[in-house]
């Protein structure tokens, strides 16, 4: 554990916002990576850069963005990726909600 920002409690009010937006761009910056056998070999990607998984017949097509958009294949269920694919969204999304106060 390590701090990101010290609040001071009597200037609580003014520093919360600025501290969360500073931690969430902080915790964008470490973007999850996951590691798949892929049909067209291992492959190590950030979460972010996938733009949408495909399934058809149990073989799941990867949609990835970066210099150009790729496709990697792999064999499986979706219901099986998903929770490691979402968990980095929803972490993101309750920061978010704990900085906008809701």
């Amino acid at each position: 554990m390590e701090a990101v920002r010290y609040l001071l409690k009597d200037m609580l009010d003014e520093m919360f916002p600025e501290c969360m937006e500073i931690l969430i761009r902080k915790l964008s910056l470490q973007a999850k990576k996951i590691r798949y056998n892929f049909t067209e070999g291992e492959v190590e990607l950030a979460v972010d850069r996938i733009r949408y998984v495909e399934s058809n017949m149990h073989k799941l097509i990867f949609n990835v963005l970066g210099k150009k958009q790729m496709q990697y294949h792999l064999y499986g269920k979706l219901d099986d990726i998903a929770p490691e694919l979402l968990e980095p969204a929803k972490k993101k999304k309750a920061l978010t909600k704990i900085l906008q106060g809701d």
